[in-house]
């Protein structure tokens, strides 16, 4: 094996010492790779070896701590196997299991046992349940609300009455939770809480205090930079203005409005800004007549500008500059008493919870992080933190820190991690790595201007707080490296998210890749699909098929392209082109939800093996819902709900209908009620009698389990209760068995993790389960294996994090930013501090004040900082191919929205712009719009979407998709024409017109409709039975159905038939009541069966001749089938040849002679054979032909048996087979 080759800056990296070191490792530049080289080169050092436990590891996860343990576990074991009798290899051996890799957490937890009697803690303490806690945070602020509600007070009314919303508490509780978290992320909560009130107090009476707080200085910087974006708007403008056919009548407007923003630029302060806002006011553009020969598109392009900067301008002045300071302080004072009592809300619950805590001798993460602060730091006589005695003691013993992932740090690790290092001393040993860029848990509390605070002050060279960078990407492709580059390059500005996208933070080709095979494209793909028509036109046709359908479609259609063009990827192991795999390619989502199960079933429809990981839905899962709610009616059988849902189960065995008798005849209120009174009652007929069998027989099992949960911890009941109903045993019998088997194998765990929390017993589980619903903490399904060399992955872009993949998929780019942090009652910022609104609750009336709106928009712009790093995240999974797909209802709108962009002298996008953005689409069209970008940029008309890709996909497809449950011969495709690319024909006029009235997909059912409109349907001729308006009557217990469903019942029992049985109808009723006790058949199905029809069919020739397929294993029975039919042959046009989609079942066929018999059942209520083959002559012939073309095999017979009539009917084929 070849040694690795590292770059002067890895090696750099990995031979510093002594020093505090940040690492700057781009995306792909071997970070994990370079920091176990600099462990081991550390423990392998020659002349200063340092032992392994000397050295402080801090992973972000668990998983990534054990994997870095691991490859420094084999390093090592290399090296001591060409050197057996090195003593310090030998000793590292034995080090390495008590090496501090782990998390931070894990590290916090250590200290805290080791110094527990520091602590006001039981040494016994656990780390709580999330559940667990989840319920104790509820149960807490509950009763401090209602604790405050006792000792009532006219703030705490104030309070209430501001915030609160109807009759429920839910707003105040989740304002008190919501402050508890945010001072959480401070290294002193308590200190921090009253910080915030000193600075609002401050500001009531101080006017100084207001115009010199941090909030107004980012005020400040928001429009000095909003006004720069808007003066290149107005140049471009008043450019195009004076230009050939420009409208130059509209220049006195425009030069007016300019005016007016230079006087902006004269601003150093907010009154200076608010003196000139109120000078705000637009001149209207003068009239343009056809005498001015103005072109109209520089006419309009004009007009939208300027209504763009109004727009902004109007904005900025209503949002900021309408008040004077007096009536802002106004505001903030009526502000201040519900804030002071939020806060005051929020400490006593920090200490009600504290207690709880201590009480059930548990803690949470935040315990963790606060402890170990706790006996690490002290505060020094300015408030400032340092190391204690047992931090500088443990410092003596840590040779260096490293933190991986630095950038994802919060300010109470930094703190820990300073406190046990030799800074204290003048001995800077931390070496950070990560890269900025790639901060995406600002939902955890994040903190990554730490990161860019070191960056901005470290040195390049030699010193003791040292940067270097590692710019080179091993991972991907040039081009593909190239084209994120240019992308990022204009949407990463300093102004929003605090990075410049300069050389330091591009990405430089490092790996080595051969050239691409002739005709093959690496450019990387923007695909729009339009909600506008070919036509241009906006259309509602297809209104069903949901615009993620819609983007998966195409995502189907781009992959089959991949995969039928053989494109060519490197392998990484051979380091050779080969053909692209489904396990190649990811998928990547924003949000999982309402996206990623649908995206895979659509591609899973489409013939696209693909594998979805949730997070969510654990308790939606049918299985889970069953047991959640035998479990909920045993705590409480007067749960009508929950009592109904596990009579209807499969562990109940009840019909809908039969729960509806019960309900009837036991007239009571209260299901339970009900089923009592039935069980009580004398029955009137045989069927009430077995209903009433069936209830008590119910019940006896039931009253036996509430019996046992007295006594029963809940883990053993559910394991009983799945294994005694058989109930685990029909889930695995369903559809994904493993996974429903392992979710209910989940339930179990959450019980038994249950039973060790300071909760007992049933009825506590229940709302233990309630409460996680209720607050969603939800578990996610358990997953299934996929074999990714046979499945596209679709998972979110944050679990993609580290992962690498030869084509990404960036779906749902148009899906709007969540910007609700933004709009939240309360805003809570950790630098700028807390947003409230001035609350007169004399008049009823709110006021939005200016620290709330100014606080509003700092955390919108960080959200957009965010996504830019979220999607450079998903941007740099890339190492060949890279496309970004998104839904536009009108994008030709949003084009010209940003056509102004084209000309911008920076290659950084303008602040204004990148400020307005909503979505990723919206980024990606403004560095589209400057024209020269790499990003290729394809516009996908949507109704082309819907027919073309996928009558494209059945012509493709038709013969390997030809009886899609039987095994086509694969040789067959070569005689497939490869279809044509499908990104060249949507650039062409659409030549097909009337081919855009056809829906790709038709069931043979539709066809045989469209011929036979003057005939009845099978459902309105069949045999007709008397239907109740809902339930039957009680007294005879009688079922009303349809013919449709005495047709089903037949077809049913003859797909299930052993052909075993005698013929007798004895015996061929009881056959069919051991289908309804095997749960086969549904109960009321022998009702429907004549037993003497069946008999006859059975004893007939075609019955017999099909009893011979049956033993000599040559039947098939209810298969379905997928063929391609040329549009014109089934009337859906008078001449395309276009291939549709066509789709059905076959009752039954047999081989007999080598060749095939096909049999359709009929229960129509028919007169003459000759009625029943003009009804379904076209549908047999379908059948046929799709049997021949699947089956390789001619079909010599078909045959329509008519129950009605008591005979096979021969059928003549017309089709010229």
């Amino acid at each position: 094996m070849m040694a690795v080759t590292w770059t002067p800056d890895q090696q750099r990296v990995i031979n510093t010492r002594n020093r505090n070191l940040l690492v700057s490792a781009a995306a792909g530049s071997g970070k994990t790779a370079v920091l176990v080289e600099r462990v081991i080169q550390m423990i392998t050092d020659e002349k200063n070896p340092v032992d392994i436990d000397k050295l402080l590891i801090v992973t972000f996860t668990k998983a990534a701590a054990g994997e870095m343990k691991e490859r420094i576990l084999a390093a090592v074991e290399k090296k001591l196997a060409e050197n057996p009798k090195n003593g310090h290899l030998q000793r590292q051996m034995f080090y390495i299991h008590h090496a501090k890799i782990m998390t931070i957490h894990s590290f916090c937890l250590q200290v805290i046992r080791e110094n527990f009697d520091r602590l006001s803690i039981d040494p016994g303490f656990r780390i709580g349940d999330e559940g667990e806690l989840e319920l104790l945070k509820q149960d807490t602020v509950k009763e401090v609300l209602e604790q405050f509600y006792e000792e009532g007070g006219e703030e705490f009314y104030q309070f209430a009455e501001s915030f609160a919303s109807g009759k429920s508490d839910e707003v105040l509780e989740s304002l008190i939770l919501q402050l508890d978290r945010a001072s959480n992320s401070n290294p002193n909560p308590d200190k921090w809480l009253a910080g915030q009130l000193a600075a609002a107090k401050r500001e009531l009476v101080e006017e100084a205090a207001i115009l010199n707080s941090d909030w107004m200085q980012r005020l400040l910087v928001h429009v000095k930079q909003s006004v720069k974006s808007i003066e290149f708007q107005m140049q471009r403008a008043i450019r195009e203005a004076n230009s050939f056919e420009g409208p130059i009548a509209y220049l006195p407007a425009l030069e007016d409005d300019q005016r007016f923003v230079l006087q902006l630029k004269q601003c150093v302060n907010f009154n200076e800004y608010r003196e000139v806002f109120q000078t705000l006011k637009f001149q209207t553009l003068a009239r343009v007549t056809k005498k001015d020969a103005v072109n109209g598109e520089k006419q309009e392009l004009v007009k939208n500008l300027r209504d763009a900067w109004k727009n902004q301008l109007t904005s900025l002045k209503e949002s900021f500059f309408e008040k004077e300071l007096s009536q802002i302080q106004e505001e903030l004072r009526l502000g201040y008493t519900p804030l002071a009592v939020l806060i005051r809300l929020t400490a006593a619950y920090r200490q009600a919870f504290h207690e709880k805590k201590q009480v059930k001798n548990i803690v949470d993460f935040n315990d963790l992080e606060h402890f170990a602060l706790e006996i690490l730091c002290v505060e020094d006589e300015n408030g400032n933190m340092k190391p204690s005695e047992i931090g500088r003691a443990m410092a003596k013993d840590i040779y260096e820190i490293m933190v991986d992932e630095y950038q994802d740090s919060n300010l109470i690790q930094e703190n820990i991690l300073k406190s046990v290092s030799g800074e204290c001393d003048g001995k800077p040993n931390i070496f950070m790595v990560g890269d900025v860029k790639q901060s995406i848990y600002k939902f955890r509390l994040a903190r990554p201007e730490l990161f860019m605070e070191k960056y901005e002050t470290y040195t390049e060279h030699d010193s003791p707080y040292q940067k270097i960078t590692l710019g080179k990407n091993f991972r991907s492709r040039a081009g593909v490296l190239y084209d994120i580059n240019d992308i990022f390059v204009r949407i990463m500005r300093q102004e929003v998210g605090n990075i410049a996208y300069t050389d330091d933070h591009a990405l430089h080709p490092g790996a080595t890749y051969p050239e691409l095979p002739k005709g093959q494209s690496g450019q990387s793909e923007l695909l729009v699909i339009s909600g506008e028509t070919y036509d241009g036109t906006g259309s509602t046709e297809e209104a069903d098929v949901s615009k993620v359908s819609t983007e998966a479609y195409l995502i189907a259609e781009k992959i089959r392209e991949m995969i039928e063009s053989r494109m060519q990827v490197l392998d990484k192991k051979t380091q050779q082109y080969r053909d692209v795999r489904y396990g190649d390619i990811v998928i990547l989502l924003r949000t999982m939800k309402g996206w990623g199960e649908d995206i895979a079933d659509t591609l899973m429809s489409c013939g696209i093996p693909a594998y979805c990981e949730t997070s969510t839905g654990y308790f939606n899962t049918i299985e889970v819902r069953t047991v959640l709610h035998l479990l909920s009616a045993l705590d409480n059988p007067r749960d009508d709900i929950s009592l109904a849902a596990v009579l209807k189960s499969p562990m109940g065995r009840f019909s809908s209908e039969e729960l509806a008798q019960i309900k009837i005849l036991g007239n009571m209120p209260g299901y339970y009620n009900c089923c009592k009174e039935v069980l009580a009652a004398q029955p009137m007929n045989e069927s009430a009698a077995a209903l009433q069998k069936k209830l008590a027989g119910f019940f006896a099992r039931f009253d036996n389990y509430r019996n046992k949960v007295t006594y029963t911890s809940v883990y053993q009941i559910i394991d009983e209760l799945l294994e005694e109903t058989g109930y685990r045993y029909y889930v695995a019998a369903m559809p994904s068995g493993e996974r429903r088997l392992a979710n209910l194998e989940m339930l179990m765990e959450k019980a038994a993790v249950y039973e060790e929390t300071s909760y007992r017993g049933l009825f506590r589980f229940v709302r233990y389960i309630e409460k996680l619903k209720q607050y969603e903490v939800d578990f996610g399904e358990a997953q299934e294996g996929a074999d990714s060399a046979e499945t596209v992955r679709i998972m979110s872009i944050h679990k993609s994090k580290g992962l690498e993949f030869p084509v990404v998929i960036v779906a749902g780019v148009a899906k709007k930013f969540n910007f609700r942090d933004s709009a939240e009652t309360l805003l809570l910022h950790p630098e700028l501090g807390i947003g409230v609104d001035g609350f007169d609750t004399e008049n009823r009336m709110i006021y939005r004040s200016l620290k709330r709106k100014i606080l509003g928009n700092e955390l919108r712009l960080e959200s957009i900082a965010e996504e830019l790093r979220v999607l450079y995240v998903a941007a740099t999974r890339a190492k060949e191919k890279l496309i970004f797909i998104g839904y536009c209802d009108n994008y030709n709108k949003k084009e010209m929205e940003y056509a102004y962009l084209r000309d911008y002298d920076e290659m950084a996008l303008p602040y204004g712009a990148l400020c307005s953005a909503k979505s990723y689409l919206d980024l990606l069209t403004m560095v589209c719009a400057k024209g020269d970008a790499r990003l290729q940029l394809t516009i996908l008309p949507k109704d082309l979407i819907y027919h073309n890709v996928l009558q494209d996909s059945a012509q493709m497809d038709v013969k390997r998709q030809t009886i899609a449950n039987w095994e086509a011969d694969s040789e067959d495709e070569a005689i497939l024409q490869k279809a044509e690319q499908l990104f060249a024909r949507f650039h062409c006029d659409y030549p097909h017109q009337e081919a855009t009235t056809m829906v790709s997909k038709q069931s043979v059912s539709d066809v045989k409709h469209r011929y036979m409109d003057a005939l009845s349907q099978e459902e309105d001729t069949q045999e007709q039975v008397p239907v109740a308006m809902f339930v039957a009557q009680a007294e005879g217990m009688e079922s009303g159905t349809t013919g449709a469903e005495r047709g089903t019942a037949y077809h049913k029992i003859l797909e299930l038939w052993d052909y075993e049985t005698t013929e007798e109808e004895a015996d061929i009723r009881e056959r069919i009541a051991g289908l309804v006790r095997d749960e086969k058949i549904p109960a009321h199905y022998p009702e429907l069966i004549h037993a003497g029809k069946l008999k006859t069919f059975l004893t007939s020739e075609l019955g017999q001749r099909i009893k011979a397929a049956k033993k000599s294993g040559n039947l098939m029975r209810e298969k379905q089938f997928v063929m391609g039919v040329p549009a014109k042959e089934i009337k859906l046009s008078e001449t395309s040849e276009e291939m549709i989609l066509m789709q059905g079942m076959i009752d039954a066929c047999f081989y007999e002679d080598g060749e095939i018999v096909l049999v359709d059942y009929k229960t129509d209520r028919v007169s003459t054979a000759k009625e029943l083959i003009d009804r379904y002559q076209i549908q047999v012939e379908l059948y046929s032909r799709a049997l021949e073309n699947g089956l390789d095999a001619k079909v010599k017979e078909v045959y329509l048996y008519s129950f009605a009539l008591n005979k096979a009917i021969l059928v003549q084929r017309k089709d010229g087979h």
